[in-house]
């Protein structure tokens, strides 16, 4: 969106060390007991965080027992939601810093904010780092300098070496022109080339794989082969698809090599035989389709959840930025405006009902949809 009103970005991706194995148990029972857990819950949890041991076993021969002060146990099903109790506590504390976002998955989180002047986007950056220092010595994480870093997103050309510095804990942090966030990879202008050239080394691998299982008197048949590439290969190119297809037209048209080479693998065809074919012999929808098929079903699920969902906001506020550069980038909020509008789909979803079960009052689901989407389309 920064892009789209000619603005630049700041971001900064923190790396918490060790973050399950750190976590603050009493810090997580007081939480709890603000959120009103209390009585024989509160006291089974206590004895779940607490009185913890641990020792290493190597073959026949065993460490000695240590106590752990803190931390969650790994693999529970309870184990999750704790920590993203007190991981929350992070969403609150920067709760006082105006127009600024904050983005959590788990343990991965990144703070950013927009700006005409990089300077003053940075400013605004510093004083959320201060804030999450603050954080961090309260709740006990322990926020690693060396991992996290900085990057700004803009058209334009910046020298970074006239803007001011970032510092954590009394160190700087180290700007790059490429973070790594939830498996993508972001560069500074948001050409998505460093990710997909990394998405196109990793799915030759695989297309290795299918070759070496492959063979024209040997090897797994057409329905195998197929079922490799949906798991190995098509599983990596629909991850993030909803982002990265902003991407120039020349950038995403590589992934589709990558798709036709498989298809062939797994047809044996020859090089002559039309892509189109192809496609309709192995049922695969071409991957721009997909892409916006792709879309359309994130937008599905995630429309019901209102402005409680940042990137609902982004939508509801597309008629504010329909620029020649927004139009040109065409980034998510773009794309499934015209995507709606070009299937003729209606805005409002059936919104999800957070009641009991017992008092759920059972409506008709909405199948507006399935004709648009469905399987065998």
């Amino acid at each position: 969106m920064a892009f789209m009103e000619n603005k630049c970005q700041a971001a900064v991706t923190l790396d918490l060390e060790k973050a399950f194995d750190l976590m603050w148990t009493s810090g997580t029972l007081i939480k709890l007991n603000e959120f009103g857990i209390n009585g024989k819950m509160f006291h089974w949890i206590h004895n779940f965080l607490n009185g913890r041991k641990i020792q290493v076993r190597v073959g026949e021969h065993t460490s000695d027992t240590h106590d752990l002060e803190n931390g969650c146990p790994q693999g529970s099903v309870l184990s999750p939601i704790l920590f993203n109790v007190i991981i929350n506590t992070l969403d609150d504390a920067l709760g006082d810093v105006p127009n600024l976002s904050l983005s959590q998955f788990a343990d991965d989180s990144a703070i950013w904010t927009k700006h005409s002047s990089p300077k003053f986007a940075l400013k605004k950056i510093q004083s959320a780092l201060d804030t999450v220092e603050m954080w961090s010595q309260l709740w006990g994480f322990k926020i690693s300098t060396i991992k996290t870093k900085a990057i700004i997103f803009s058209k334009r050309k910046i020298n970074i070496g006239s803007l001011p510095k970032l510092t954590l804990f009394g160190l700087n942090i180290e700007f790059s022109d490429q973070i790594t966030f939830l498996g993508m990879i972001l560069d500074k202008k948001l050409t998505w080339g460093e990710h997909i050239k990394t998405l196109i080394e990793k799915c030759n691998k695989d297309l290795n794989l299918m070759r070496l299982v492959s063979g024209t008197t040997y090897g797994a048949d057409k329905k195998i082969l197929l079922t490799l590439y949906k798991a190995l290969i098509l599983s990596k190119i629909d991850y993030g698809a909803q982002a990265y297809n902003s991407a120039s037209k020349s950038l995403l048209s590589k992934l589709d090599i990558i798709q036709n080479k498989a298809l062939r693998i797994a047809t044996r065809a020859y090089y002559s035989t039309p892509i189109n074919a192809l496609e309709v012999e192995c049922g695969i929808k071409p991957l721009h389709l997909r892409r916006e098929e792709i879309i359309l079903k994130y937008w599905a699920r995630s429309s019901p959840l209102g402005q409680a969902l940042p990137v609902n906001k982004l939508i509801a506020d597309y008629g504010c930025h329909t620029t020649k550069r927004a139009q040109k980038f065409s980034p998510y909020s773009v794309t499934i405006r015209k995507l709606l509008k070009e299937h003729n789909i209606e805005h409002d979803i059936q919104k999800p009902s957070y009641m009991d079960k017992w008092d759920l009052v059972y409506e008709t689901p909405s199948l507006i949809l399935k004709d648009k989407l469905g399987k065998k389309k």
